[in-house]
């Protein structure tokens, strides 16, 4: 039934919902904790902060059609699609396995019944690249949070090795331990998911030998990504 009917399984599971009465309401809160959980980086891995940006766009999706129309739930500020529009700016090419990537934009808003260009003027303006395509403007964040971040370690291994203590640590002492290490998981994950995102752009992204003199002519797609 799915490779006869393109979209069938999505399609039937949009239609049972609208049949139940004020599901919109708790997809509305729905969006909004994933759209606070995005903003204040309450994640760890890549593939969690991509799950989420994933769940907003399909939610909106299965949330707009007869019964509910998101451009009114914005103007009631039930939901805010500025900040939306924004996240899915920010992060244009969402990786989901190996070479495969997905663009919630274009998969589900702009397939929405009530799609208006004017309530996403960010990811409508295509004369601007997604935050994403360079890589070269988180550097400075990418050193300096590295830097603190080799800094407090030090700090610490130098207390274990040179204080020798007859009790054990404090659950403070503990607790401050566990937020370093925490710490070191979101930035090692966080670069790399700046890493996959660039590569998930690129390959949608391919350049060519007007656009880039050291391309060449005869390059294959996956070097025209690359590049």
């Amino acid at each position: 039934m799915f490779l006869a009917l393109q979209n069938k399984i999505r399609d039937n599971l949009k239609e049972s919902l609208e049949s139940i009465s004020g599901y919109e309401e708790l997809f509305c809160d729905l969006v909004n904790l994933f759209t606070n959980m995005y903003e204040c980086k309450q994640f760890v891995l890549p593939s969690e902060k991509h799950m989420l940006v994933k769940v907003i766009g399909f939610t909106l999706y299965l949330m707009d059609g007869e019964n509910c129309n998101i451009n009114k739930l914005d103007a009631k500020r039930r939901i805010s699609l500025a900040r939306i529009d924004r996240i899915f700016k920010a992060l244009e090419m969402v990786p989901l396995y190996g070479d495969m990537q997905i663009a919630p934009f274009q998969t589900y808003i702009k397939r929405c019944a009530h799609f208006d260009a004017n309530k996403w003027p960010t990811c409508s303006n295509q004369t601007t690249n997604s935050y994403q395509s360079d890589i070269l403007q988180y550097l400075p964040s990418i050193r300096d949070d590295y830097v603190v971040f080799i800094a407090e370690l030090s700090r610490h291994s130098n207390e274990v090795t040179t204080t020798v203590k007859d009790a054990p640590r404090s659950d403070a002492e503990n607790r401050e331990l566990l937020k370093l290490a925490l710490k070191g998981i979101q930035l090692l994950a966080d670069w790399t998911a700046h890493v996959t995102e660039l590569y998930s752009w690129k390959l949608m992204h391919p350049t060519d030998p007007h656009q880039n003199n050291l391309c060449p002519a005869e390059a294959e797609e996956y070097e025209r990504a690359t590049r």
